[in-house]
């Protein structure tokens, strides 16, 4: 058994017996994530944001208690203009 196999155990063990608090602690650091995004942006990507906090939240653990409609994936993602993709694209 390998070193990562050992750390995937515990890992998956520690969330058997304490599941509840370790998705407080995920919540806690992906809330404090997107308040910092979205103050570092004024506030103009909340919606992206929002919408990637709650993906994040999708593959950490439940997202019970993910604010907003973020869960409901990438489909309304908002990825600029066509022309900010052609300048991001160096086509601009």
């Amino acid at each position: 058994m390998s070193m990562f196999d050992n750390a995937k155990n515990k890992a998956e063990e520690a969330m058997e017996q304490h599941g509840d608090q370790v998705e407080q602690v995920s919540d806690s650091g992906l809330d404090r994530a997107s308040e910092a995004a979205g103050s570092a942006t004024g506030g103009r990507f909340d919606e992206q944001i929002q919408q990637g906090r709650g993906m994040a939240d999708e593959r950490i653990g439940s997202d019970s208690d993910a604010s907003g409609d973020a869960t409901e994936g990438s489909q309304g993602l908002d990825t600029g203009s066509q022309e900010d993709q052609r300048d991001a694209e160096g086509q601009g």
